[in-house]
C-alpha cells in the first residue's frame, strides 16, 4: 500500500471516530431522557405513583416516588413567543414532575388521562409510557449517524489491517521453465460467468456482478428485523432490531445493485464497486506503473474454521503492492488477470505468495 494512501486512510479513521463517536454517545444519552413510565397503584384513601427513566427501555436510569397523588397539571414555561411544558403531580405533600426539564411539547392528553385515573376509584392500578417524540426522533437521528460512521471506520479498520506495507521485491522467476513469455502469446478462452468482457484496441473492459442469492437473503433477513423492530413495543427491542434491520437491507441493496467495473487502457487503470458507496475503494493507476499483476490468498478464522478468500493485486514499478478487488472467485479473477497482462504485455512471472491452481503448483520454479 502506497504510504501516502496509508496516511489518508489514517487520517479518515481518525476523522471518522472523532465525529460520529461523540454523536452516538450524545444520542444513547438522549435516548435514556426520551422515555418515562408512569405507574400508579391505589390504596384506601391514596394513590401512590412511581416515576421511572428506561435506558433503552430497560435499564433504570432514575426513580422516583410521588406519594398522595391529587391530579395531574401540565406547567408553563414561556418566553416571547415560544413555551415549553411539563407535566406535574401534585400531591398531598408538594408537586413531583414527570420529567425534570421542561420540552417543546404538550401532553395535555396525557394529563386529561391520568386525571381520569384519580377520579376513578374502581380503578386500581393505572400504567402510561410517555414518549418524547421529538427528543426521542432527535436521539434516533444521532444514533443512526454516530452508528453508520462506525461502521465505516470498522470496515476502514479492517481495509487497514489487510493491505501491506511497501515490500521488496517479490517478483521471482519467469513461468514456462524459465522461458520469459507475454500473456498476450496465451489464450485464455471465454470469460467465466457471470464475467463480462469487452477486448478492444484502445481498451479492455470487465463487468462482474455479485451473484444476487446473497443479496435477497439480506434483503429478506433486514426487511424482518427491521418489521420486528417496529412491531415490538419495548424500546429496547427498536434500538437493537432496527439498526440490524438497517444495516442488512444497506448490504442488500449493495450485493443486488453495486456491479466492479475494470478499466484498462493504455495510460490508465480504473476499478470500482459502485454505484452505492462501501468500504472498496476506486483505484486509479497509471498503466505505465504496472509492474505484474497476481491473486493472492487470504485466510480468516471463522467458527466454521479457516475460509480463503482471493484479492487481486498489482505491482507497480516502485515495487510497491495496490490492492484492487477481493472476495470474487478464483478463476475469476486469474482469469481478469491473465487479460490485463496479455493486453498490457506484461511479462509472466511469478509472485512471492501468488495463488495457484493446483495443477500449477508443482510447476512454479524459483
Amino acid at each position: 500500500m502506497d504510504p501516502k494512501d496509508k496516511r489518508s486512510c489514517i487520517q479518515a479513521l481518525v476523522y471518522l471516530l472523532a465525529l460520529t463517536s461523540p454523536l452516538l454517545i450524545l444520542g444513547l444519552i438522549l435516548t435514556g431522557g426520551s422515555i418515562h413510565y408512569l405507574d400508579c397503584d391505589r390504596t384506601p384513601g391514596t394513590v401512590n405513583c412511581t416515576i421511572t427513566t428506561r435506558f433503552l427501555g430497560t435499564f433504570i436510569t432514575e426513580n422516583r416516588t410521588a406519594v398522595g397523588v391529587i391530579n395531574a397539571t401540565e406547567a408553563l414555561d414561556c418566553e416571547e413567543d415560544s413555551c415549553m411544558y411539563r407535566v406535574e403531580l401534585t400531591t398531598t405533600t408538594g408537586m413531583e414532575p414527570l420529567s425534570i426539564d421542561y420540552l417543546t411539547e404538550s401532553n395535555a392528553e396525557m394529563v386529561d388521562r391520568i386525571n381520569t385515573y384519580l377520579i376513578d376509584f374502581d380503578q386500581q392500578a393505572f400504567h402510561i409510557k410517555v414518549v418524547y417524540q421529538r427528543m426521542f426522533f432527535l436521539s434516533a437521528v444521532f444514533i443512526f449517524i454516530g452508528g453508520v460512521g462506525a461502521l465505516l471506520a470498522l470496515f476502514l479498520g479492517i481495509y487497514l489491517r489487510r493491505v501491506k506495507k511497501e515490500l521488496g521485491d517479490l517478483i521471482l522467476a519467469p513461468k514456462a521453465d524459465g522461458t520469459a513469455w507475454l500473456y498476450s502469446q496465451a489464450n485464455a478462452g471465454p470469460p467465466p460467468e457471470p464475467l463480462q468482457m469487452d477486448r478492444e484496441i484502445t481498451r479492455l473492459l470487465f463487468r462482474y456482478r455479485h451473484p444476487a442469492k446473497t443479496g435477497l437473503a439480506w434483503l429478506l433477513l433486514g426487511t424482518f428485523l427491521l418489521g420486528l423492530g417496529w412491531i415490538k413495543e419495548e424500546p429496547i427491542a427498536f434500538w437493537i432490531l432496527t439498526p440490524f434491520g438497517l444495516l442488512l437491507l444497506y448490504l442488500a441493496l449493495v450485493a443486488l445493485v453495486n456491479q466492479w467495473t475494470i478499466q484498462v487502457t493504455h495510460y490508465e487503470l480504473l476499478v470500482r464497486f459502485a454505484p452505492i458507496p462501501f468500504y472498496y475503494r476506486r483505484r486509479r493507476i497509471p498503466s505505465r506503473d504496472i509492474k505484474q499483476l497476481y491473486v493472492e490468498p487470504r485466510t480468516i478464522l471463522t467458527k466454521q474454521g479457516k475460509q480463503t478468500y482471493y484479492v487481486l493485486e498489482a505491482i507497480l514499478q516502485n515495487n510497491r503492492q495496490i490492492f484492487l478487488m477481493a472476495e470474487l472467485p478464483y478463476h475469476v479473477l486469474h482469469y481478469i488477470e491473465l487479460q490485463i497482462e496479455s493486453w498490457l504485455k506484461l511479462e509472466d512471472r511469478w509472485v512471492t505468495g501468488e495463488a495457484v491452481s493446483e495443477p500449477l503448483e508443482d510447476a512454479i520454479k524459483e
